[in-house]
């Protein structure tokens, strides 16, 4: 994750690409979910930086498939369903929107700071 975490915002976009996509691989081949969703959030970002918009929507609507099947909370509060947003607006996929504003509010709801 390092790895693709410095080069992705040191602008190398295909080198962090690159290297996310080969531990998608792994991380499927595992079964480590965690991994898996942490990789698919970075490419996700990487994907957005570049502009290909219809690439990230289609890597994060991997991950909020995975986070709605087991009921997952992002724990390090990373930001991709920020960008799925952003994302499914900008092709205009009202579906994703409304997937992505609920993964927002299942964010809300587990922090302990946000009040009832």
């Amino acid at each position: 994750m390092a790895r693709v975490l410095v080069k992705q915002y040191a602008g190398d976009l295909d080198g962090a690409r690159e290297v996310a996509q080969g531990a998608l691989v792994r991380s499927r081949g595992s079964g480590a979910m965690y991994w898996l969703a942490g990789f698919l959030a970075a490419l996700g970002f990487i994907e957005t930086s570049g502009r290909d918009r219809h690439k990230a929507l289609e890597v994060l609507c991997d991950l909020a498939d995975i986070f709605a099947s087991i009921q997952m909370v992002d724990l390090e509060q990373l930001l991709w369903a920020v960008d799925y947003a952003d994302d499914a607006l900008q092709v205009g996929s009202m579906e994703d929107v409304e997937s992505a504003i609920s993964v927002l509010r299942r964010q809300g709801l587990s922090d302990p700071r946000v009040a009832d």
